[in-house]
């Protein structure tokens, strides 16, 4: 643990209470001036910290993406690499990049270019944004690992007592409004087989809305900031590390259970072209079936929305 993570933690775990800058010093055969000094670099975090002839005492350790997140995290993860941004341009660019550890993860409260599904850009002006990343050979299972981390991040949602459902296939709403967008991708060696996964996950926690473009501002729904970020993060990633051991059928039929699309008449749009149909249910590889003209077909991409 580097010594920044060691302050930050002394002064946290003296929870509600001033801790001195001696007593730091003393527990870390450190001078009181470098105590200040590391103090100053925890500010610039983004941290407030009180300060007063008792000592320090952090006030909004909920609102800043930190090392905090290992606190929570269940026995078999305690040892992941976490990496934490105050900004980004992507955390699934950046896990593509560098990631080299079996569930490392690379989380930051803002992104300038986050990438969406087929292409497009996923909006991240302020909120939760983080990035798995995956080495293939050390998953249980490496199906359906889009609808396996929806059903982490809605399981960590409603245990914190919000109502929310799945539109088919990655999104998470509350209200009819979207709240989190998650995006898997491959990555693929010289031969064409895939070596390592990324699983991105946004969530607006305490996203301004607007700071969304307008277009996004109608259908984007924000979950309140008073919630302790990093322990979300800490919380999705313990559901993922369970769910990922677990087979696909009882997955499926979980995920089954939050959709907000099946019996209902939908568009939906594949290769440029929309259509109307029924969605009736999900079949064992995730796909959605639809009817269409008194025809069955099965939906394995492509995007869906309700008609109302």
């Amino acid at each position: 643990m580097q010594l920044k993570e060691k302050v930050f933690f002394l002064i946290k775990n003296d929870t509600n209470s001033f801790i001195s800058g001696q007593t730091i010093a003393d527990k870390l055969n450190i001078s009181t001036s470098k105590v200040k000094e590391i103090v100053n670099l925890i500010k610039e975090d983004g941290y407030i910290i009180d300060y007063s002839e008792k000592g320090y005492r952090i006030k909004n350790e909920n609102r800043v993406l930190s090392e905090e997140i290992r606190k929570n995290l269940q026995k078999d993860l305690h040892g992941i690499e976490i990496n934490c941004f105050k900004e980004i341009d992507s955390t699934n660019d950046e896990a593509k990049k560098n990631g080299k550890n079996h569930f490392s993860i690379f989380v930051a409260p803002k992104q300038s270019d986050g990438k969406g599904r087929c292409g497009r850009k996923f909006e991240s002006p302020g909120g939760l944004y983080f990035s798995i990343f995956l080495k293939k050979d050390e998953l249980v299972f490496v199906d359906i690992l889009t609808i396996r981390a929806v059903v982490a991040v809605v399981r960590v949602l409603k245990n914190i007592g919000l109502e929310v459902g799945v539109k088919w296939v990655n999104d998470v709403f509350i209200d009819n409004k979207k709240v989190c967008g998650i995006l898997t991708e491959s990555l693929i060696n010289m031969y064409g087989d895939i070596t390592d996964i990324v699983v991105g996950i946004g969530i607006n926690i305490g996203t301004d809305q607007s700071k969304f473009s307008k277009e996004v501002r109608s259908v984007a729904g924000v979950i309140g900031d008073g919630i302790d970020k990093n322990l979300i993060v800490a919380k999705i990633l313990n559901e993922l590390s369970d769910i990922f051991k677990i087979e696909r059928g009882i997955i499926i039929d979980e995920y089954k259970s939050y959709l907000i699309v099946l019996n209902k008449k939908i568009y939906y749009s594949i290769d440029g072209s929309i259509k109307e149909g029924i969605a009736l249910d999900i079949d064992e590889n995730g796909s959605l079936v639809i009817l269409e003209n008194e025809k069955i077909r099965k939906l394995s991409y492509g995007d869906v929305s309700i008609k109302l």
